[in-house]
């Protein structure tokens, strides 16, 4: 077997380290919206009604913890609120001790004794706070030289001063949730929020412009400090408390996407923007509270921003109307012709194109946005596709991109009541963008030179859409991948990681690698290496270094090959990598060593043969992916051609719990004889063997149950092929490999 090696160098420079460290496990989330405060709120009432003792009680001993605390140290008690599930509501404030650790012209802030006493928030820690908050911001900030409450202010307006003093507080605490340190992969927590409680005279009321700020694990977790995060944090929450001061009852999208932009335009950096842009077929105004909500909204906040201007971000602050009337009536305060529905279109198209040269409607501004992109929703290579019709829901305010690759004339037929659409022609950084008209699209000169795209989105309840597409040369496309799309953590470490892939097919190119990325502003130098003449390490460069900047952390970087490797066969080896300088990078823990590789000193080693600090062995994989593609031609074929050739014409269903349901194999015979299935794994393994006798001419059909060596095959990616063989000429056919998905 022919073996080559693929290396993509990543230049951070040459410092080594034993170690693998996790990074990001926890996931944090903002408690704001969490606190029901009309339930709350209804159960004091209540209480003072049924049982007013009781109700007294509460401010009693409120007041008797306060005065005692501050005669022990000047320490002070605070109210503070659980995020645990299952606590009933007269449960769900608690006290603390916290003492007053820094107090500046703008600011004070207090921390939890506990906290203090566990190291979780050193006096280095509280320096930097205290100065972020009030003299500089993040490099990447709006203005650098203010700190976090002046570009707050700036930018959304004043806060409430409830207490009269003119001071925003801050108390640091060990949130109460449910982060769970012992979960194999992310866990959620609350980093922060505002209570609306501390702005009434209610018993459980701290009185005060207060915010409140995890230490744990959102200062100090796995013997490590991170300021980065509760900087960000610290912007979030006092947007909060800014907002509660002009409107109380903000729709949660919006107020959330604010104080994500405070973070933003803070200088702490854009949130997870992939979890969106690979999943853009989501309801906008929609919010659920999980991390893949704050991606969305931070970055519709950051475009709004560039697109409409501050003044707009101001009015949506400090407008009483809320959701998307709100949102409306901001536009025209500020001068902004259209509504939302007009910024909504321009920013699909902007999280697509990605290029204000094209049109400033269409792409970012900011520098950490440079170079993102949606993921296709669907990516169509084969025609026909594996199902007659390509059919699906576009949300609303959703967007789904559907991708064309192939060759030769495309024609798209779009059936019944089809939603808004753009068509999308790009080449380097020239884009055709027009709307369809009409229920057909035709490209005469389609190529693999340019990108095709059918942005289908809606602005107006879910719409159902349906269409069915020809080209003459079809796509063999295959990504290779071992994880499942989101990290369970990011691994920090000097060196290098890599993955093996065998080539599926003959006469392929890889064309692309991706990797998870999890650093920000990376500037990398990629390279592509044949192999070493003993064929298990890097030789020389295939193609010449490519020069990439990331500047985004937590999401894929896709890395298309300006020269693709061309001549792959099938069972050739590849080994797709990065090379990390105390960097990070995605990392599943699937349990399937074999497929991974690293290299920390001289020599590679198998991944599973390394530890995490701890002791955890890491028989996990890194997520690294492949690409490899040749063009073929098409199953598009006229009638009368089907008539006289053997045609693979798909499967159905697809994915498929074999479990549950058999795999319909459909395919054109010119005459009876004799067909044979093959499976193969994405390893490019033979998985699966058998022969069938086709009973006559015309469209017959195989059954398969996802099975291969007498069981049922593990769940995963697989690629199938047919071959014919006439029963009197003895000649084969085979035909091209089409791809299914089993699920258990």
């Amino acid at each position: 077997m022919k073996i080559l090696l693929l290396f993509i160098l990543l230049s951070f420079g040459t410092l080594f380290t034993e170690s693998l460290q996790t990074e990001n496990k926890p996931v944090k989330t903002c408690g704001t919206s969490q606190i029901n405060a009309r339930e709350i709120a209804a159960y004091l009432e209540n209480l003072r009604r049924e049982n007013p003792a009781a109700y007294r009680a509460i401010f009693q001993n409120s007041q008797r913890l306060q005065k005692a605390a501050q005669e022990v140290k000047g320490d002070t008690t605070f109210w503070a609120y659980k995020f645990t599930e299952g606590i009933q509501q007269d449960k769900r404030f608690y006290q603390i001790t916290a003492t007053l650790k820094r107090t500046g012209s703008l600011t004070r802030i207090w921390v939890e004794k506990e906290s203090l006493n566990k190291g979780y928030v050193p006096e280095n820690i509280l320096d930097t706070l205290l100065y972020n908050l009030e003299v500089a911001s993040g490099a990447a900030s709006i203005d650098p030289n203010k700190g976090i409450v002046e570009i707050d202010t700036m930018l959304f307006g004043q806060p409430p001063n409830f207490d009269g003093d003119g001071i925003v507080d801050f108390l640091i605490l060990d949130i109460q949730d449910d982060f769970d340190t012992t979960a194999a992969g992310s866990s959620s927590f609350i980093a922060g929020y505002f209570s609306p409680f501390d702005q009434t005279y209610n018993p459980t009321s701290n009185k005060m412009d207060l915010m409140y700020l995890d230490s744990y694990p959102g200062i100090f977790y796995q013997h490590q400090y991170r300021t980065g995060k509760v900087l960000s944090t610290t912007a979030h929450e006092f947007q909060h408390l800014i907002h509660y001061h002009y409107d109380q009852d903000e729709a949660t999208w919006i107020n959330e996407g604010l104080s994500e932009l405070a973070g933003t335009y803070c200088g702490y950096g854009l949130d997870s923007p992939g979890l969106y842009l690979n999943n853009t077929n989501v309801h906008l105004t929609s919010w659920s509270g999980i991390v893949d909500d704050y991606a969305r909204v931070n970055l519709w906040s950051v475009y709004c921003a560039e697109q409409l201007g501050l003044d707009f971000i101001k009015h949506l602050v400090q407008l009483p109307a809320n959701h998307i009337t709100g949102f409306n009536q901001a536009m025209q305060l500020s001068g902004n012709p259209g509504n939302l529905n007009t910024v909504f279109t321009n920013w699909s198209l902007a999280n697509w194109i990605n290029d204000r040269s094209v049109d400033p409607h269409f792409g970012y501004q900011l520098a950490e946005a440079t170079g993102l992109q949606a993921k296709p929703d669907t990516l169509i290579t084969q025609y026909p596709p594996d199902t007659p019709h390509i059919s699906g829901l576009a949300k609303e305010y959703g967007v789904a991109y559907h991708q064309f690759r192939g060759k030769d004339s495309l024609h798209i037929e779009l059936e019944g009541g089809f939603p808004p659409t753009f068509w999308l022609v790009g080449n380097s950084h020239q884009y055709r963008v027009q709307t369809t008209t009409g229920n057909t699209i035709d490209e005469p000169g389609f190529t693999e030179d340019s990108t095709y795209v059918l942005l289908i989105y809606s602005v107006e309840n879910d719409i159902y859409y349906q269409y069915r597409a020809h080209a003459n040369f079809s796509l063999k496309y295959f990504e290779l991948s071992f994880d499942r799309g989101q990290p369970d953590m990011n691994v920090s470490f000097s060196g290098f990681a890599a993955n093996r892939f065998e080539v599926p097919e003959d006469n392929l190119e890889l064309e692309r690698v991706s990797f998870w990325n999890g650093s920000e502003n990376n500037h990398l130098k990629l390279h592509v290496f044949s192999a070493n003449a003993a064929g298990n390490l890097p030789g020389s460069d295939l193609i010449p270094p490519i020069d990439s900047t990331f500047a985004t952390a937590n999401t894929w970087a896709d890395v298309p090959l300006p020269q693709p490797v061309t001549g792959l066969y099938r069972g050739d080896v590849v080994f797709a990598g990065v090379e990390l300088s105390a960097k990070s990078i995605g990392y599943n823990d699937t349990n399937t060593p074999g497929f991974s590789f690293i290299k920390t000193g001289a020599i590679w080693q198998r991944l599973s043969e390394r530890e995490f600090q701890g002791g955890e062995k890491a028989d996990g994989v890194w997520m690294i992916r492949a690409t490899f593609s040749g063009l073929v031609s098409s199953d598009s074929l006229k009638p009368s051609t089907e008539n006289e050739t053997f045609v693979l014409r798909g499967n159905y269903p697809n994915p498929v719990n074999p479990l549950n349901r058999e795999i319909t194999i459909e395919f054109y015979a010119p005459q009876a004889g004799d067909v044979r299935f093959q499976a193969f794994n994405v390893l490019g393994q033979k998985v699966a063997d058998f022969r069938q006798s086709v009973a006559r001419e015309g469209i017959n059909s195989i059954l398969w149950r996802g099975n291969g060596s007498g069981r049922i095959l593990s769940s995963g990616v697989y690629f199938y092929r047919l071959i014919y063989q006439n029963p009197f000429t003895g000649k084969k056919e085979k035909s091209k490999f089409r791809k299914i998905v089993l699920v258990k």
